[in-house]
């Protein structure tokens, strides 16, 4: 009884703990401003519930005048290039007040909400066909998308090539979680094995009652 209760308790433990650990996730998104579209993945971990910090991304871009695949890329020293010597600026922190957003302080998903990207803050910014964003250099060009608001989205890429200003759609779809579901599945069979046989055991070694 005291093997079964030790076991029971470890893979209850490990239940309770594996959600916590396997907390990386990641979507594919859609953004839509008539016959632009830009579709793509984002990665991210948990923050809070409904809450999710990206740390990477991809994205391909058609419908525009400026094309092609790409990555998400952070925020350096507060600009953003997009080629042609265009730059954004200024980007609003989460923290508030006179602070600017670094890195990709700003890219924090909202699955299942709506805007998904906060509409005072929240913004993506990508790389596209190996643009350097921090320096202006290379070919290809930055884009950035952010939300107006509830289904409102806007954007603005290379030297004005791209420039969707509102009234864009911008949906995610959770991309199952494979490996999680895989290791529920093998904890749960452990359990009952180790019950079933720790019982027969017990059943073998005890006298019968007559």
């Amino acid at each position: 009884m005291k093997k079964l209760s030790l076991i029971s308790l470890a893979i209850a433990t490990a239940l309770a703990i594996s959600p916590t650990v396997l907390t990386a996730q990641t979507w594919d998104f859609t953004f839509t401003s008539g016959s632009v579209v830009a579709t793509g993945t984002l990665t991210g971990t948990y923050i809070a519930p409904g809450e999710y910090q990206l740390t990477g991304g991809t994205i391909d871009l058609t419908g525009s005048a400026m094309n092609g695949t790409g990555i998400l890329v952070p925020i350096e020293n507060n600009l953003f290039y997009t080629g042609g010597g265009t730059e954004l600026f200024n980007f609003p922190s989460p923290a508030g007040g006179s602070n600017w957003a670094t890195g990709l302080e700003d890219a924090v998903l909202f699955p299942n909400q709506d805007p998904q990207l906060n509409a005072q803050w929240g913004a993506l910014t990508f790389a596209i066909g190996g643009f350097n964003t921090s320096t202006g250099q290379g070919p290809g060009a930055g884009l950035a998308i952010w939300s107006n608001g509830p289904d409102n989205y806007g954007g603005f890429g290379g030297n004005w090539a791209f420039n969707v200003g509102s009234g864009a759609s911008f949906t995610t779809t959770l991309v199952p979680e494979g490996g999680a579901a895989l290791l529920y599945l093998l904890l749960a069979g452990a359990g009952c094995f180790f019950a079933i046989f720790f019982r027969s055991r017990n059943e073998v070694g005890s006298p019968a009652l007559t």
